[in-house]
């Protein structure tokens, strides 16, 4: 998957991209899951990648695109931070859509996790050997 090159070129690819041709606005959503105790600063390092001042923000913007970024975090233990439903609210999903998201992606981080600690002595990732999902 490559940017839009018609927003801009460049090598980033944030995890979704949502544009419009005819208002010229980009989204951009960067997920990070990983260890709750450090998705403060995931949030940051995702803000300076993609953020304001980055590279690929700035083409957008020399290109005539308005940007706007998202930055969410779901911990590897199921906690979702602020970050997600603020940024469901902001593309106007409603409070209870906002929260069978969350809850989702929450329990999908937790289960994802769990399977990545069964197979923590299996040296290949296949399925097949006693794994199913």
């Amino acid at each position: 998957m490559k940017f839009p090159e018609h927003i801009a070129i460049s090598e980033r690819r944030p995890d979704i991209v949502i544009h419009s041709n005819k208002l010229k606005k980009v989204i951009l959503v960067e997920l990070t899951s990983g260890c709750e105790e450090l998705s403060n600063d995931a949030h940051l390092r995702k803000i300076s990648k993609y953020g304001q001042g980055s590279d690929l923000w700035d083409r957008c913007v020399k290109n005539g695109w308005s940007v706007e970024l998202f930055a969410v975090e779901v911990g590897a233990r199921g906690y979702a931070a602020k970050s997600l439903p603020a940024c469901l609210s902001k593309l106007g999903l409603s409070q209870l859509a906002s929260r069978r998201v969350v809850k989702e992606a929450a329990d999908e981080a937790l289960r994802c996790t769990f399977w990545i600690w069964l197979a923590r002595n299996n040296k290949e990732w296949s399925l097949g050997k006693g794994f199913s999902i």
